[in-house]
Formats: structure tokens, C-alpha cells, sequence
């Protein structure tokens, strides 16, 4: 009989075990990153072709250059937005008394925008006013702008057929005197949209 009552004793011991819930152990702990703000810049400069040599013909000629594809990288963490604005000087030769080329001569056409991560999810930059863009009128023309919140990492300006599709337009008027003409366009880029 003992032999009985010891298995019996061992099953009620088993059955009452089970009946007791388990317990998990779990051991915590925590980790951090700081992460610091880095700069806004112009990580690749927009630069302009030279337009070809081209002979007066007594009309209107409308000439065409390249703007290559340039980069704006916004790495602040800051989540301020940014715009781009351009400017042309005025055509001249340079003399003490210039030649020039009238004002809004020079058109710069819209580049496409694309994130140059591809895992970037931020909202993309977009294009401000109607392009083409007169820019040698004496006044800074804004391109492009990114709203608070959007435009986070490295954006490409990208010029999408440089071989057909030029993107910097000139209009030579017909009474135009036979000269070497010089503009000096300027990018600025701001924090904030």
C-alpha cells in the first residue's frame, strides 16, 4: 500500500503544479541616441554652360545652354523648410561705357526634384511660380522652397535631357551690337520656407 499512496501523493503534487500559473522572468534595460544637427548647404553648385557663339542675323535669335544638375542638403534636423532663390546680372562686355543685353533676357526652366536617397521619405521641395523662371531682371526670383516640416535630406535639381532640352534661354534682340556678353548668376539658399 505504500507504494499506492506514493504515487498517488506524487500525481496530487503534479496536479496541483499545474493548477499554479508559471511566472516569466524578463530582465529590462534602455538605450539612447542623441542626435545632433548638422548644415544647410548647396551640396553640389548649379553651373551654366557658356551659350555657343552665335552671328547676329538682324532678327531675334533665342539661344539655349546647359544648367548642369545641382544638390541642395538639408541635414539640420531643424524641420525650419528652406527656399532657393537666383539672380543674373545684367549681360555686358564689361567696358566703361557697356554694351548690354536688355533685362529679362535669361529664362531658367524648372528642373525635376528627386530625393538623392532613396529611403528619404520626406516631403519633396516644389518648384515657386511659373517656370521658366526670368532671372536677370535685378531682383532675386525664388525657385524653389521647402514648407516647415518638408525638403529633410539631400535633394537633386536634375536637368532631365541635357543634349535636347536646354535649360537656360536667351533672347538676343535684333538690334544687338557684336560683343562678348558676360552674366553672373547667383544662388541663395535660406533657412525657412
Amino acid at each position: 500500500m505504500k507504494t499506492i499512496r506514493h504515487v498517488l501523493g506524487i500525481g496530487a503534487i503534479a496536479v496541483i503544479a499545474g493548477m499554479i500559473p508559471s511566472t516569466a522572468l524578463a530582465a529590462t534595460d534602455t538605450t539612447s541616441v542623441t542626435l545632433t544637427g548638422g548644415t544647410l548647404s548647396i551640396s553640389a553648385a548649379p553651373l551654366a554652360d557658356n551659350f555657343a557663339a552665335t552671328a547676329l542675323t538682324g532678327a531675334t535669335q533665342t539661344l539655349t545652354t546647359n544648367f548642369n544638375d545641382w544638390r541642395i542638403n538639408d541635414a539640420t534636423g531643424s524641420g525650419a523648410g528652406w527656399n532657393v532663390t537666383m539672380s543674373a546680372s545684367q549681360f555686358s562686355d564689361g567696358a566703361t561705357t557697356p554694351k548690354t543685353l536688355p533685362t529679362s533676357s535669361l529664362k531658367l526652366k524648372a528642373p525635376l526634384v528627386t530625393a538623392v536617397d532613396l529611403l528619404n521619405l520626406a516631403t519633396a521641395p516644389v518648384a515657386q511660380g511659373a517656370a521658366p523662371w526670368t532671372i536677370d531682371t535685378g531682383t532675386a526670383v525664388k525657385v524653389f522652397s521647402a514648407a516647415a516640416n518638408t525638403g529633410q535630406g539631400e535633394w537633386n535639381m536634375n536637368h532631365v535631357n541635357l543634349s535636347t532640352d536646354k535649360d537656360l534661354v536667351l533672347t538676343v534682340p535684333a538690334n544687338a551690337s557684336a560683343a562678348t556678353y558676360t552674366s553672373t548668376i547667383t544662388t541663395t539658399l535660406t533657412s525657412g520656407p
